[in-house]
């Protein structure tokens, strides 16, 4: 590798991309581990253990990088989900009869129809988790 090319390596190496690791479940109900870095399309890795998944994925990660360079493409930037970048607040626009429905429960429960579709987002999410 040319110096140039270390240099930004090196820098993108750096870059502080964000990893989803989770599990995955056999037929014979064994759990493997999958580490993945969605900016990176394809830069995955996997294990026995969350931290075989971690060393893989960062193995993955160094070459895609390097194919990346090496190839005169873009590294990609990291996306920030910290709390700085999303404020909480966000516009749906949703049909008017399940306005009026949502609107009417959140009334037997005496509560906003803010706060009763925050209730059923955030149950919802963790159900399915």
């Amino acid at each position: 590798m040319k110096d140039d090319l270390k240099d930004r390596y090196k820098r993108e190496m750096n870059k502080d991309f964000r990893i989803k690791l989770y599990p995955i479940e056999n037929e014979d109900s064994s759990i493997e581990w999958a580490a993945e870095i969605p900016e990176l399309p394809g830069c995955v890795g996997g294990g026995d253990t969350p931290q075989e998944a971690l060393a893989e994925v960062e193995d993955a990660k160094k070459a895609w990088i390097e194919v990346a360079l090496g190839d005169g493409k873009k590294v990609p930037e990291p996306k920030s989900f910290g709390d700085n970048a999303l404020s909480g607040k966000f516009t749906l626009r949703l049909p008017k009869s399940l306005h009026r429905d949502l609107a009417e429960e959140a009334d037997e429960e005496n509560i906003s129809l803010n706060q009763y579709i925050l209730f059923l987002i955030a149950k919802h999410h963790y159900e399915v988790r």
